[in-house]
């Protein structure tokens, strides 16, 4: 039977486990990860498969992110996960390595490097890599922010693809947002808010991808990144 242990998404150090037995580098990973915002239960690959990961935290532009890698089965936000810890957030996942399969709000969604999925905490969910090494970054949302920027378009099991070009203008300035040395604010905030807003406009609408999208909000963000493009600190 496989081992199971429960956990949360995000830490505040790398876990370091360079010389230490499988079995502990699992516990470790464990202990690394508690006391964060969203519980999952990780689910150990079969026995053949030496167990790592590496996960990091870090505050940066006003946002929450955490940096995730493992070689685990896959990790499960079950019912009791969510009464154990009744948060009430969406969590934007970016698939920064390796291919994943996620089973959430009545959907099965595969995840390939770029791919960003929004998931909504307080709906079970799981994310399956099948034992194999898988990356993501994760920014986490609080919902009560959300519905005043979104209303009812907002729902979890939103898939922007990798070659979307909503997508790779949202991924770009996760990267600026990422490197603000303010870990309160960043310009590059209401950017991407805007452009996020745009893709699920443009879903509504039913419109081809990357045509068709909401001219305000598409125009607000590329006045922010025009106004702040000259700053090396947010370049």
């Amino acid at each position: 039977m496989n081992a199971t242990r429960a956990i949360s998404l995000s830490a505040s150090k790398p876990t370091n486990t360079q010389g230490v037995s499988a079995d502990h580098m699992f516990d470790r990973f464990q202990e690394d990860i508690l006391g964060t915002c969203v519980q999952f239960y990780l689910r150990r690959a079969d026995s053949g498969t030496r167990f790592s990961g590496t996960i990091s935290k870090r505050k940066s532009g006003g946002f929450g992110f955490a940096q995730i890698g493992h070689n685990s089965f896959g990790v499960q936000r079950r019912p009791k996960d969510i009464r154990r810890d009744s948060l009430d957030q969406f969590v934007l996942i970016e698939q920064k390595s390796g291919i994943s399969c996620v089973v959430h709000n009545g959907t099965e969604t595969n995840l390939v490097t770029g791919d960003l999925y929004l998931l909504d905490a307080a709906r079970p969910c799981d994310i399956q890599n099948g034992g194999k090494s898988a990356q993501h970054s994760v920014l986490h949302l609080p919902r009560e922010s959300m519905p005043q920027r979104f209303g009812p378009m907002l729902a979890g099991g939103l898939k922007v693809a990798a070659t979307d070009s909503t997508g790779l203008a949202m991924r770009s300035i996760l990267r600026k947002i990422e490197k603000a040395d303010d870990p309160d604010y960043s310009p590059f905030g209401d950017a991407f808010y805007s452009l996020f807003g745009a893709h699920l406009a443009e879903r509504r609408t039913q419109a081809p991808t990357g045509l068709n999208l909401d001219q305000a909000l598409v125009s607000q963000a590329m006045g922010i990144i025009r106004q702040h493009y000259r700053d090396r600190k947010l370049a």
